[in-house]
């Protein structure tokens, strides 16, 4: 399976390119399928899948599921009053009609039925974040059959581009992937009854015959996307290993995405048990701000650097090589939890009230903790998450470390100092005082580490005087 351009996919015999014009095309992707007999439809194949226990991964499930929910607590899954009147069903002709096999309108999932031809299907949703349409075809060959899937997304309000963009490293890592795996497996069992039951009776079509069937086109060969390197943002140079084979980056966007999905569960819990309500308007803020950031970082790493993605997964006490360093870790996350809990139960016992633009200004404090953090990453492509010197890595001096030795630190110290606020206690920011005392010691060890095993880096701190604040300390 492979994801493949907009410009391939619209060279496609479709009616859906006519139909949606002006919608824009957001992703395409292409499944070779084995032919054991010739004369299968989409119609057909659909109807004998319709039914069966799907197959998505553990992944993907978990990801809908997360966005199931964030939909119900936001009520962003609810059809608008607007539907019959911008649903693309309204665009449908009378041939488009006599055509189809299943009537417009009907639910298929989440999604509902536009049209349904021999080899092309057409699915709608909308609701507050999208209106979006997911088309369906399939192509015979004279090797294979050919499951095309298309998505089309047209906005609904400015929120919709935010959105899609959040969720773009899921859908195309694995929300789509996931998919096409559970086309493969309906279609390898769909082969398996009609060759166990020697259910023939389509047959193959007569040489010339025209059923109505949509065209045919020649094998078209798939464009694999090829891996993007991971340059260093001062020149340009990338590592070996910033171009993972394809095993690497499955494994890779596995762990990363499952990381994420884990972290997101983390927070909720951290937030919400404590507090036992979901009634906590300054949780969910923080929360998606918190979410959000997290995934436009990882998504720009993943596409820019994957090399420093790979030593960012890896965190934690476990992670670490130095002693001191897991303990550190250790008592790092330890005063993160807190920072974490005590808000939220302080709102649950309500031992403190803070004004709704402290709340609002604590959650821009964090957002620009994120982009401190953000800005280090595009700087330094040997930021990782554990105390090491990796082969090839050399003194970074220039942006933000051209200000203080550890921006890093100092951004996410930024973030942890607004977390108390914008989650509306005053009584969290205790915590910042046990967690900045163990960032403190952190960058101290890191340094004398780093004296020793980083050629220029005594250099470099002899030059930069400021380890986290300018002309304090």
């Amino acid at each position: 399976m492979a994801q493949i351009s907009t410009r391939e996919f619209e060279e496609l015999p479709l009616r859906a390119h006519e139909f949606l014009a002006g919608v824009p095309l957001q992703d395409a992707w292409v499944v070779d399928l084995p032919r054991t007999r010739s004369g299968i439809t989409l119609d057909e194949f659909l109807r004998a899948a319709k039914g069966r226990r799907r197959t998505e991964s553990p992944t993907a499930r978990a990801l809908l599921a997360i966005r199931l929910f964030l939909g119900r607590v936001f009520g962003w899954d609810r059809e608008p009053a607007a539907f019959a009147r911008e649903t693309f069903a309204t665009r449908l002709t009378a041939t488009d009609l006599s055509m189809s096999l299943v009537p417009a309108g009907i639910h298929d999932g989440i999604f509902r039925v536009v049209y349904r031809f021999e080899n092309e299907q057409l699915l709608e949703l909308m609701n507050s974040t999208v209106h979006g349409a997911m088309l369906s075809a399939l192509f015979e060959t004279s090797t294979a059959y050919r499951f095309y899937l298309g998505v089309y997304v047209r906005k609904v309000s400015r929120f919709t581009s935010i959105y899609m963009a959040l969720i773009d490293p899921f859908r195309k890592l694995a929300v789509y992937p996931s998919l096409l795996r559970s086309v493969c497996a309906a279609w390898a069992m769909f082969a398996l009854e009609a060759e166990t039951s020697g259910d023939y009776r389509n047959g193959p079509p007569e040489v010339g015959s025209t059923t109505g069937a949509t065209p045919r086109p020649p094998l078209i060969h798939a464009k694999s996307s090829p891996n993007p390197q991971s340059p260093s943002p001062q020149d340009g140079e990338h590592h070996p290993e910033a171009s993972p084979t394809p095993h690497g980056v499955k494994s890779l966007a596995g762990r990363t995405i499952l990381g994420f999905t884990q972290l997101v569960v983390f927070l909720g819990a951290a937030l919400f048990v404590p507090a036992w309500t979901l009634n906590f308007w300054q949780g969910w803020l923080y929360l998606s701000i918190f979410a959000a950031a997290s995934a436009l970082i990882t998504a720009y790493l993943w596409k820019y650097d994957r090399t420093l993605l790979e030593s960012r997964v890896k965190a934690g006490p476990r992670a670490e090589k130095e002693k001191s360093q897991k303990l550190i870790q250790l008592l790092a996350s330890l005063a993160f939890i807190g920072t974490l809990v005590l808000p939220s139960l302080d709102c649950r016992y309500r031992w403190s009230h803070v004004p709704s633009v402290f709340v609002i200004v604590g959650d821009a404090v964090v957002a620009f903790g994120f982009l401190a953090v953000f800005i280090v990453y595009k700087e330094n492509t040997f930021t990782s998450a554990t105390i090491e010197v990796a082969p090839n890595q050399r003194v970074i001096s220039t942006g933000p470390y051209a200000v203080v030795r550890h921006p890093m630190y100092a951004g996410a110290l930024v973030m942890l100092f607004g977390t108390p606020l914008a989650l509306g206690s005053w009584w969290g920011l205790v915590m910042f005082i046990p967690m900045t005392l163990v960032v403190a010691w952190r960058l101290l060890d890191e340094e004398r580490y780093l004296r020793k095993g980083l050629p220029g880096y005594t250099a470099y701190c002899e030059k930069i005087k400021f380890r986290l604040v300018p002309y304090v300390w």
